[in-house]
């Protein structure tokens, strides 16, 4: 299995929690400034798990 299918498969099983993680908060606490910055850094971390994967598979 080569980085790029393992960050494939990462990349996708992760975005659907991200996914449902946003939808749910968003719906919660949408007003507070607090959830605004909580979605922006899980909306970022898959991002940087993908970086971190590729950049240490190399």
């Amino acid at each position: 299995m080569n980085s790029a299918s393992i960050a494939s498969v990462v990349e996708s099983d992760v975005g659907r929690d991200i996914g449902s993680d946003i939808g749910s908060d968003i719906g919660s606490d949408i007003e507070s400034a607090e959830s605004m910055e909580r979605i922006l850094f899980i909306g970022l971390f898959p991002y940087i798990v993908f970086m971190f994967l590729v950049k240490y598979q190399m």
